[in-house]
């Protein structure tokens, strides 16, 4: 185990996340899959697979650094990309099943293929556009939470990831956590930087979002993060 991972390791117990033996080995695993899959097909920019343990990883695991998703729970990765944020979160929460969803068929052949090969279980990929997939039976109001990480602007976020939410609960607040984490029932979580007042003016006339919430990734022992302005946005409807 290098000095990296022991130091991803301190990290999350640092901000209440234990990661077990098991655990680590798989997100391990899944770095040498995710950067053997990168020589052949762009699933992170090159200059980004130096920062994979200090940034890539964190980033995506601060989700469950900051937010209490119940057990269960359906969560839809949109735009997953690489396979980013749904595998980590799904190696660390395995009692969560995810569905990675992109438009690019090599993209999600890579992840399909590193899902396989980690033996997650509770991961499934699926191949197309989020306004076809949304239309379809089995996808259609079937998810609790959708996640996205640096996929497209909030507007078209908020747009996209409504169809797939299930309206059960729909006006409820969810209930509160014993822990310090903002209790999450039904929503869109996204990752986000920039100009979020910009974008969050562009959803303003959305009548069925209920709330925004913002919540500031301060992962004081990462340079990257405190040069950064990353947050977590929690929208409900």
């Amino acid at each position: 185990m290098n000095d990296e991972v022991l130091w991803l390791r301190t990290v999350c117990a640092h901000h209440g996340l234990s990661l077990d033996d098991r655990q680590v080995s798989r997100l391990m695993t899944f770095a040498e899959l995710l950067l053997g899959w990168n020589r052949q097909v762009n699933l992170i920019s090159r200059k980004d697979e130096e920062s994979f343990w200090t940034y890539h990883i964190p980033h995506s695991l601060s989700i469950l650094m900051k937010l209490d998703i119940p057990a269960s729970s359906a969560v839809l990765d949109l735009g997953t990309g690489g396979g980013l944020p749904g595998i980590p979160l799904a190696i660390v929460r395995p009692d969560l099943r995810f569905t990675l969803l992109d438009s690019t068929k090599k993209k999600i052949d890579a992840v399909s293929d590193m899902a396989s090969r980690l033996d997650l279980s509770n991961v499934h990929s699926v191949w197309g556009r989020a306004e076809e997939v949304a239309r379809s039976n089995d996808f259609h109001r079937k998810f609790d939470i959708v996640i996205a990480r640096a996929v497209a602007s909030l507007k078209d976020l908020v747009k996209w990831s409504q169809p797939f939410l299930a309206r059960s609960g729909a006006g409820e607040t969810p209930a509160a956590s014993a822990s310090s984490r903002f209790p999450v029932r039904s929503a869109l979580i996204t990752l986000k930087g920039g100009d979020l007042e910009s974008e969050m003016r562009q959803v303003n006339h959305v009548q069925s979002i209920r709330k925004i919430t913002t919540i500031t990734i301060d992962i004081a022992e990462s340079e990257a993060f405190l040069a950064s302005d990353k947050k977590i946005l929690v929208v409900e409807f």
